[in-house]
């Protein structure tokens, strides 16, 4: 070899590695396949059409498949003796299922011959041994190319299914490569097989019985195929996730809108309907104004309302401990007019103490659903002449309660759409159908606060000599149609309840609303002109 010629070949090096470096190690598998094939199959070109690799492990496939035929053909134009290898290759197979199902046969040879009995049988255990390896290999490569060409491969196949239905996937691509790549192996190795002469392929079945090849092989697929069925699982709950929050996305805004067609029939804003923020806006208030109050009187120490004060005088226990409903009514009078609490009523603070205490699951019942109106929430109401509209507060109410449950809003949303009119007789029968809508283990808290600042009738005046009481009356009417367990708590300043002095007189007014009203399972708790006592006087 001469200096030039050696040169050459030396500066070559570099870019041979290069351009092997560069070939995909899935490529490469496939072009060592390619070759195979074409040892066996004699062609010497690529065949048209089998780039794709789907294309190339069909083509693999059906090479083994016609190298099976030449066998076939072979086994045929042997002569009558040769023929006779195939009928002792069958009876070793069948043989050596005999000596594994009767382990006894080693030791009745033994017992006939110790010598040569134990030698006899385990020469005859290993010939029997080969044949079944060599029949087992060829039932093995029939039973997985048909399995394959059946269920996998080809137009309708799964393979195909799993490609088109992830077309922009590179990983799903990655694993379908791996599984036409195993295919192919498989078949280039069992078309060799099949090309073979007999006594290599004996020597075959003596040197890698099938567990040590086809066996490797068919794992290696189902492997491959088990990677393809994950990832498009994986895809699957991908999509069924991102669908599903579409879909909750969709059906949240479809909620948002029908809210908000129903709120504006109902003449009010689901904000300013929402109980947590008409609590936290009325405890906000109530708070500043009290404290103010309680500071410019130092001289005189106040009482001020709260759950353990109703704990000392047995109502709020009982409220919580009452079954299976209660309704508690509590009106008084402040002490003085308070310059910063103007318009409020001393007793009014406990009703969002006793929200909160529902809301944090401390009823005796559990966690409880909370319906809350303040007819005194904010400085116009306070400093106005005019009564709110008991509309307002029905409206309040069955908004608030279609707030709750989205599955709820669902179910009833049609009938509240149907049953809302600008009057209060409809409002009061679409609340009495939504309490119809729970069972008798929910328990529901309705608190409303300034009974006294709240109008029957349209004209925000009153319209009877006791309106309070004609009012009270009113929401008892909703309240008893109520499937579930109601706990009803009111508050009323004293000076617009007039012709209640003491507890007795509404004793006497419950017995009457009994007779007119379902009331049997609601027991009555009552403090009638609580006055805001000094603190040495409690």
């Amino acid at each position: 070899m001469g200096k030039s010629e050696h040169t050459d070949q030396t500066e070559r090096i570099p870019e041979m590695t290069s351009s092997v470096a560069e070939e995909s190690p899935r490529q490469a598998r496939k072009t060592a396949i390619w070759a195979r094939l074409k040892k066996v199959s004699g062609q010497q070109k690529i065949t048209s059409g089998c780039d794709a690799l789907p294309d190339f492990a069909s083509y693999a496939v059906a090479e083994a498949y016609q190298q099976r035929t030449n066998l076939d053909k072979r086994r045929l134009a042997r002569p009558p003796f040769k023929r006779a290898g195939n009928t002792l290759q069958k009876f070793m197979s069948t043989l050596s299922l005999f000596i594994e199902a009767y382990n006894g046969v080693n030791g009745i040879a033994r017992g006939i011959d110790c010598q040569y009995g134990d030698l006899v049988v385990s020469a005859l255990s290993v010939l029997a041994q080969i044949g079944k390896n060599k029949e087992g290999r060829e039932m093995a490569i029939n039973s997985i190319l048909e399995e394959l060409t059946k269920s996998w491969m080809g137009e309708p196949g799964r393979l195909c299914l799993y490609s088109d239905a992830y077309p922009s996937s590179s990983r799903m691509e990655g694993f379908l490569a791996d599984v036409y790549l195993a295919i192919g192996e498989l078949a280039v190795e069992s078309a060799e097989y099949y090309s073979r002469p007999p006594y290599t392929r004996f020597w075959q079945a003596i040197r890698r019985p099938p567990k040590l090849g086809i066996d490797v092989k068919a794992d290696e697929i189902k492997r491959a195929i088990f990677e393809v069925v994950s990832e498009a699982n994986a895809y699957f709950l991908r999509d069924f996730a991102d669908h599903r929050r579409a879909w909750e996305t969709l059906c949240a805004q479809q909620t948002k809108n029908q809210l908000a067609h129903i709120s504006r029939e109902l003449g009010i804003s689901r904000e300013l309907a929402d109980a947590d923020r008409m609590i936290a806006q009325c405890k906000a208030l109530h708070a500043h104004a009290f404290a103010e109050a309680y500071r410019k009187k130092r001289s005189k120490q106040l009482q001020q309302i709260s759950i353990n004060v109703l704990k000392d005088k047995g109502l709020c226990t009982t409220l919580e401990q009452s079954a299976p409903s209660a309704v508690l009514v509590l009106s008084g009078s402040n002490y003085d007019i308070y310059d910063s609490g103007a318009g409020l009523c001393w007793l009014s603070p406990i009703t969002t103490e006793i929200a909160e205490s529902y809301q944090a699951g401390q009823s005796s019942q559990g966690t409880s659903k909370i319906l809350f109106h303040s007819a005194c929430a904010d400085r116009a109401s306070r400093f106005s002449n005019e009564k709110e509209p008991f509309d307002l507060c029905l409206s309040r109410f069955i908004l608030q309660i279609l707030l709750w449950d989205d599955g709820y809003f669902s179910q009833t949303r049609q009938t509240v759409e149907d049953d809302i009119r600008d009057n209060n007789c409809h409002r009061l029968e679409t609340l009495q159908s939504l309490l119809k809508g729970w069972t008798r283990s929910d328990e529901i808290c309705i608190i409303i606060d300034r009974l006294d600042c709240i109008a029957l009738h349209d004209n925000g005046r009153n319209s009877s000599d006791d309106e309070i009481s004609e009012l009270l009356e009113t929401v008892l009417n909703i309240v008893s149609a109520a499937s579930c367990n109601i706990k009803l708590v009111v508050t009323v300043d004293t000076k617009g309840w007039p012709l209640m002095r003491e507890n007795a007189d509404l004793d006497r007014r419950w017995k009457i609303w009994k007779q007119r009203i379902d009331l049997q399972r609601y027991s009555l708790l009552r403090k009638v002109c609580w006055h805001q006592p000094e603190l040495h006087e409690y």
